[in-house]
C-alpha cells in the first residue's frame, strides 16, 4: 500500500508530517474520478491488533484520564484547539491521549486507526509531543473529535478496527457502512464482514460475516497468525453461529443488532463491509486475487 506525506500550512505549527490514509494505485485522473469519501484501504497490522483489548480496556484507560466516570471516553481533541471550516476539523490532539500513546508502536497503530475510523476525510489530528498528525478517513463518529463517546460511538469505532484488520499486505479499498453513515457508492455493491463489540466497554469485539455477510469461515482478514481460516478475534472463539438483524437495501443493507451465540448480551451499533471486488475473485485459491 501507498501512503502519501502531505504538507498542512494549518498544522505547521503543530506538526512537521502528516501520516495520512492509505490511497489505491490509481493514476491520479483516476483517483479523482472514482476515489468515494468514504472508502479507503485497510491494513492495521494484526500483532497491533492482538493487544486491542488490553490497551484499550478500562483498567489502562481509567487511569490514563481517557475513560472518564460514568463510562464514557475522552474526546481525541484537546478542548479549546479545535477549529472547523468546510473543508473538515483540524485539532491537536488531548493531552491524556498524548501521554497514553507516548513512542509505542502498538499504541500508535491503534490510535492511527481510531483517527482514521472514527474521523472523516480533511479531519486531522495533530501530537504536539511527535510533531505528527494523523488524517481521517471513514468519518464513522466524528463527533469523536470533541465530545466524549458514548456507547455508540465506542462500539462504531470498535467495529471499524476490526474490520481494518489485515493479514495481507496488498489490502483492497473498503467502505464501511453504518445505521448513522451514508450509503456507499454503486460501485461498492459486494458485501464483506461485519463486526460488533466495544473494547473501551471490555466487551470483546466480533466477527459477524464474511464473503457476502453469510460465511465467517471464508475471511482471511482475521487470521493473525497465518493462512488458517478463521472468524474470531483477539478474545473470542469461533462464532459462525452469530446472526444479525439487517435493514437497508440488498446491495446497502446493514445490521442493526447483533446476537452473541454464547448467552451475552446482543452486540448494538454493528458496522458492515462493502468493496467493489467480487468476493469470489478476492477468494482465489491460491489467495491470487485481492484479499480483504
Amino acid at each position: 500500500m501507498l501512503t502519501r506525506v502531505l504538507s498542512l500550512a494549518a498544522l505547521a505549527s503543530l506538526a512537521a508530517c502528516v501520516d495520512t490514509v492509505d490511497e489505491p494505485s490509481l493514476g491520479a485522473a483516476d483517483q479523482a474520478a472514482s476515489k468515494c469519501t468514504t472508502c479507503d484501504d485497510n491494513g492495521l497490522p494484526p500483532g497491533s491488533w492482538q493487544r486491542a483489548p488490553l490497551e484499550l480496556g478500562p483498567p489502562v484507560l481509567g487511569p490514563a484520564g481517557i475513560a472518564l466516570p460514568g463510562g464514557a471516553i475522552r474526546a481525541l481533541c484537546q478542548p479549546g484547539t479545535a477549529t472547523t471550516t468546510a473543508g473538515g476539523t483540524s485539532c491537536a490532539l488531548a493531552a491524556e491521549w498524548r501521554a497514553w500513546v507516548g513512542v509505542d508502536p502498538v499504541r500508535s497503530d491503534l490510535l492511527r486507526y481510531i483517527i482514521r475510523v472514527g474521523a472523516g476525510k480533511g479531519d486531522v489530528v495533530a501530537n504536539p509531543a511527535t510533531g505528527t498528525a494523523t488524517a481521517g478517513a471513514f468519518g464513522l463518529a466524528r463527533s469523536a473529535l470533541t465530545s466524549p463517546w458514548n456507547d455508540r460511538v465506542q462500539s462504531i469505532i470498535t467495529a471499524g478496527l476490526a474490520v481494518n484488520v489485515d493479514f495481507y499486505a496488498n489490502a483492497v479499498e473498503i467502505c464501511i457502512k453504518t445505521e448513522f453513515t451514508p450509503d456507499c457508492p454503486a460501485a461498492y455493491s459486494y458485501q464483506e464482514l461485519a463486526a460488533a463489540g466495544n473494547l473501551f466497554a471490555n466487551r470483546p469485539e466480533v466477527v459477524i460475516g464474511g464473503h457476502a455477510a453469510n460465511a465467517p469461515d471464508e475471511s482471511q482478514r482475521v487470521c493473525p497468525g497465518g493462512l488458517t481460516i478463521c472468524n474470531h478475534y483477539s478474545a473470542r472463539t469461533m462464532y459462525s453461529a452469530a446472526t444479525c438483524a439487517y435493514a437497508g437495501a440488498t446491495a446497502q443493507r446493514y445490521p442493526t443488532t447483533c446476537t452473541d451465540p454464547a448467552g451475552g448480551p446482543a452486540f448494538d451499533y454493528p458496522v458492515q463491509v462493502f468493496t467493489s471486488w467480487n468476493p469470489a475473485t478476492m477468494g482465489a485459491a491460491p489467495y491470487g486475487g485481492p484479499m480483504l
